[in-house]
């Protein structure tokens, strides 16, 4: 019996987020508020911007590989505090968790209530460096850029939602 095309979803129904890659990118400048992570449509690539080093590069999720960096480029309409941290329909929304004026933590929302946070230990990330967060149009991907435990530089991590 067929009634046509079906809906779109446009967000996913997702409850918890874990982590699916983490990895340094040297243009990410060490502050807060200056990454943004932009996704297609289908959420296969994301344009990993950053506002003072001018700088973006495309990382592919399904293959988890960082590009070169193109330079001298500015995303005005996104590099903004209102940026990419809500999905699409307001179904979820990230924060950066702040104590003392410095990033430690992110939380994410669902319908307006905090669902689930991580502190900088969960996400790999230095103490007082979390920078940036941003979720995709759908809630399933969330980018969090900081300072990395593993090797001492600043980069990115990836969450994945279920």
């Amino acid at each position: 019996m067929g009634f046509g095309t079906p809906p779109t979803v446009l967000e996913g129904d997702y409850s918890t987020w874990t982590i699916y890659d983490s990895f340094d990118d040297a243009d990410v400048y060490p502050a807060m508020l200056n990454q943004w992570a932009i996704a297609n449509k289908e959420e296969s690539v994301f344009l990993l911007a950053d506002t003072s080093f001018s700088a973006v590069r495309k990382y592919m999720i399904a293959t988890k590989t960082l590009s070169l960096p193109v330079v001298n480029y500015s995303f005005p309409a996104v590099s903004t505090e209102e940026g990419t941290e809500i999905s699409v329909l307001g179904r979820y929304v990230c924060g950066i968790r702040w104590v003392g004026g410095v990033g430690v933590g992110i939380g994410i929302w669902k319908n307006g209530d905090l669902i689930q946070s991580f502190s900088e230990a969960d996400l790999g990330l230095t103490t007082n460096n979390v920078y940036s967060v941003s979720i995709s149009r759908s809630g399933k991907y969330i980018f969090v850029s900081g300072k990395r435990v593993a090797t001492g530089n600043v980069g990115w991590v990836v969450l994945v939602g279920s």
